[in-house]
């Protein structure tokens, strides 16, 4: 029911508006799942986590996540950073990163995420870790599975 509930939420949010590949429609979702349960989620009924491809879609980003907050996006590191939509969007400035020095498990896998207790700026974090996450929706994707 609750999965059923979170659908229903979505498709009503996302029927009022869609982005475009150009110019592509941000959602953020509260509901906690880590990095690859929000990645499918986002990828079974609408598009892909967040992908950024400049400063202008990441203040966006950051206008809808709530303060102190983490919050998954499409960022994933293999040991590169690239995003998960394989868009190759190269908009991956290294004055977006934050945290240099903390302390990973070495066999965790770690995933990207927008934090909002530092101005946006992206951080990497145990891809198992349950956070919020921020999706991107576009015209040509919009739709609902049951």
């Amino acid at each position: 029911l609750k999965f059923f509930v979170e659908n229903i939420i979505l498709f009503f949010l996302l029927s009022l508006t869609a982005g475009s590949q150009q110019n592509p429609e941000f959602v953020y979702v509260s509901v906690k799942k880590n990095w690859s349960s929000a990645q499918r989620f986002c990828r079974e009924n609408f598009r892909d986590l967040a992908t950024v491809k400049n400063h202008s879609e990441n203040q966006k980003i950051q206008s809808l996540i709530p303060e102190y907050t983490y919050s998954w996006i499409g960022l994933d590191w293999d040991p590169d950073t690239y995003w998960s939509d394989g868009s190759g969007s190269s908009f991956r400035w290294f004055s977006y990163w934050v945290g240099y020095g903390y302390t990973l498990h070495p066999m965790s896998e770690v995933c990207g995420a927008a934090d909002l207790e530092n101005s946006g700026r992206w951080r990497l974090l145990n891809c198992e870790t349950k956070y919020p996450f921020v999706f991107m929706n576009l015209n040509c994707s919009t739709h609902f599975k049951r």
